[in-house]
């Protein structure tokens, strides 16, 4: 199987905090139908633990297969397309894409390619 390396930042915007570096081995399998977390400000579900509010999630998707996420009131969403083809909310996006996604209850992501990596961040 393939591996793959994530690395992501994020600053605090109440107060300085030494950095720090999380790292955590993730199973995150094609045609999982879901969304794994990957970092959260509670380390919930064996994430990485983050000084946001903040939760990111990571999915591979098959041609076809679909994951949906709830958004709460007041919450955005980031969907960054790592690799492969996908549709977010009828939208197609390719690998190196980003969208944001905000004023929508739910997030719709299908996979358009044999074998599409995609970032969700739910943010507050």
């Amino acid at each position: 199987s393939a591996r793959s390396r994530c690395q992501i930042a994020a600053g605090s915007p109440k107060r300085p905090l030494a950095f720090s570096l999380g790292t955590r081995r993730r199973r995150i399998c094609s045609g999982s139908g879901r969304l794994v977390p990957v970092a959260s400000v509670n380390g919930r579900d064996g994430s990485v633990r983050i000084h946001q509010d903040a939760d990111v999630y990571a999915s591979v998707l098959a041609d076809g297969e679909s994951v949906r996420h709830a958004l709460r009131p007041q919450r955005h969403a980031w969907l960054q397309v790592a690799g492969g083809r996908v549709t977010l909310n009828g939208i197609a996006l390719s690998a190196g894409d980003g969208a944001a996604v905000s004023e929508e209850s739910t997030t719709t992501i299908v996979g358009a390619d044999d074998r599409a990596e995609v970032l969700l961040f739910d943010l507050a």
